[in-house]
C-alpha cells in the first residue's frame, strides 16, 4: 500500500542520513527538510518522521539553522503540548539530544519553553 511504501522510504532516508554528512547535505539541498516539516505539521505524525529529523539535524549546523528559521522548533513544541502520546515526547527528547552540541539549547528553550519538559522527564 502507498502509506507503507512512504513509511519505509522515510526509514531508509533516516538510516542513510544518520551520522553521514554527505547524505545530510544532499537531503538538505534537495528540500527534504521542508518536506519533513510538512509532515511534522500533520496530525498523523509518525515516529519515523522524528527519527529522520534527528538524523538530519545531528551534527549539521546548516540543517539546524534552516529548521530553526522555518519555525520547526515551534511545530515540535506544539506536538509536545498538544500530543497525548508519550512516544512522541521520548523521540523529541532524542531530537533535542542530537542537536545539543550544535545549537544553543538555552536559546532554543527560551523560544520554546515547553520543550524543557522533555529534558526533565
Amino acid at each position: 500500500d502507498h502509506q507503507g511504501v512512504l513509511r519505509m522510504a522515510w526509514w531508509v532516508i533516516g538510516t542513510a542520513a544518520q551520522n553521514h554528512p554527505p547524505v545530510q547535505q544532499a537531503l538538505l539541498k534537495h528540500g527534504v527538510l521542508f518536506k519533513l516539516l510538512d509532515h511534522l505539521n500533520r496530525p498523523e505524525l509518525e515516529l519515523k518522521h522524528l527519527r529522520v529529523l534527528s538524523a538530519l539535524l545531528q551534527n549539521h549546523p546548516e540543517a539546524i539553522a534552516s529548521f530553526t528559521q522555518a519555525k520547526g522548533w515551534q511545530i515540535l513544541e506544539g506536538k509536545v503540548v498538544n500530543g497525548d502520546r508519550a512516544d512522541y515526547s521520548e523521540r523529541l527528547a532524542f531530537v533535542l539530544q542530537a542537536i545539543n552540541h550544535e545549537h544553543s539549547l538555552g536559546e532554543l528553550l527560551a523560544e520554546c519553553p515547553n520543550l524543557l519538559n522533555l529534558l526533565r522527564n
